[in-house]
């Protein structure tokens, strides 16, 4: 009877044992599946060394954001090479100023030449930031306009659909101007001379296209439409970097949803400029986990001259609060064009002291958990709605002014936020990625 009372006291101890065995790896796993780490925007080898130097210690990975340096793979390849002889991951920047074919054929031969340690390639900036504000080209031949709008072109004329309704075509051969006013106006200009204005449907204005057949060669009449537009505008930059082994990731200020939507693996959130670092987590976590991928977020200039970047001791809570989210990645952004020949760019004393702080009391913190605060409740936006969100007077896919639904969106988020903080997802309407795991799901357009 003994021999089987200790036989069984035996199992008991193994199984535990091998528990606790599963459970540290499971953590370790979890730590090792976090990065934290700082970008370089310099255009020297010998800088990104100094910063590699400065902080391998305390980060494991080191991000190559450079304009200048992005043409230049023998350069990339010596900066990848002394990074993760130091003990730490690598990943590099390409954007417009490289083929995208060139630098898909870099990324094998860097995940050939590194391995896991080669985290991915950072593909084009701010997709959805830029096309929010920006002219910005699209593959479908519209421009889309920095003040609201889209310019369509065709063989002989120019059609401009402006956010406020105005809709003004310029014939380019014969020099005339055709300007349709919301309330049903319209003007005609010829060399530069008003020809005569007069009401929409007039027998005046007989010869001149109804507004009805305008209204129809719009490209972008709703919101679906619009969100094609972006997926098209994003393929161009990641459609080259096909059948790999490695992830391709960004940074932006707005619709995660649809950048990790369209084909990136990851995407940084940027915590900057003053915004609700808390709004921000909902919308790139909700976008992540809704949708299987990973999320982290890049820590930028809250002011637009020196110092940049916040204290110290915010950024070391922004970092904090990061992990504490869940974030995978959680990066220092480093570029201001006229301190890039300082020693470390913009980075000072007291932001390494937060990133070193972070890597000691938080990473190799066995008591501090990533992922420890987890989304309680979902607030669900409507169907490719994609709105700025930085203030309530925001544009809508950076063509259209905000309207009503805005505004109580706007409302929704606020009182969400207010009473689930950290623990608030943000998701979009998509029969794709059902919101049913999550405690408590909530509508823009309810009213409790």
């Amino acid at each position: 009877m003994k021999r089987v009372t200790i036989f069984i006291i035996a199992i008991i101890f193994l199984s535990t044992m091998i528990l606790t065995a599963i459970i540290i790896t499971n953590e370790a796993s979890t730590k090792n599946s976090f990065y934290v780490g700082v970008t370089y925007g310099g255009n020297t080898v010998e800088g990104a060394k100094l910063l590699i130097d400065k902080v391998k210690n305390y980060t494991n990975l080191f991000i190559l954001d450079s304009g200048d340096l992005q043409r230049n793979t023998a350069a990339i390849n010596e900066i990848g090479d002394y990074a993760i002889a130091c003990g730490l991951n690598f990943a590099t920047y390409f954007g417009k100023e490289m083929s995208y074919q060139l630098g898909a054929l870099w990324a094998n031969s860097a995940k050939q030449r590194w391995g896991d340690h080669f985290i991915g390639v950072y593909a084009y900036d701010e997709p959805g930031g830029k096309f929010l504000e920006n002219y910005v080209g699209t593959p479908s031949g519209i421009l889309k306009l920095d003040t609201g709008g889209i310019n369509v072109y065709d063989n002989d004329k120019t059609t401009t659909y402006y956010s406020n309704g105005t809709i003004q075509i310029t014939h380019y051969f014969v020099d005339t101007i055709t300007t349709y006013y919301p309330e049903g106006a319209v003007t005609i200009l010829e060399n530069q001379e008003v020809l005569y204005t007069a009401t929409n449907g007039s027998a005046q204005i007989a010869q001149v296209e109804p507004l009805n057949a305008v209204l129809d060669r719009n490209p972008i009449k709703t919101y679906d439409d619009a969100a094609q537009i972006y997926k098209n505008y994003i393929n161009e930059y990641v459609h080259a970097y096909t059948n790999r082994s490695y992830n391709i990731f960004t940074a932006d200020f707005v619709w995660y949803w649809w950048d990790l939507q369209n084909g990136y693996d990851m995407v940084l959130a940027e915590l900057g400029w003053n915004n609700s670092i808390t709004q921000e987590i909902g919308l790139v976590r909700g976008a992540a986990n809704l949708q299987s991928k990973d999320w982290g977020t890049i820590i930028t200039w809250t002011y637009s001259q020196w110092p940049y970047l916040a204290s110290g001791e915010e950024i070391y809570a922004q970092m904090r609060l990061s992990y504490e989210c869940g974030a995978n990645y959680v990066i220092l952004f480093n570029y201001a064009a006229e301190l890039m020949d300082k020693t470390y760019g913009v980075l000072q004393e007291e932001h390494f002291s937060a990133l070193e702080r972070f890597w000691v009391e938080v990473v190799e913190n066995d008591r501090v958990v990533q992922g420890s605060v987890r989304a309680e409740a979902v607030l669900v936006l409507p169907r490719n709605y994609g709105w700025g969100m930085r203030n309530s007077k925001d544009i809508i896919w950076g063509i259209w002014d905000a309207n009503d639904t805005s505004q109580q969106i706007w409302t929704q988020v606020q009182n969400k936020l207010s009473q689930y903080g950290s623990k608030l997802d943000i998701a979009y309407e998509d029969s794709l990625f059902p919101t049913n795991r999550y405690n408590h799901i909530y509508y823009w357009n309810q009213t409790d």
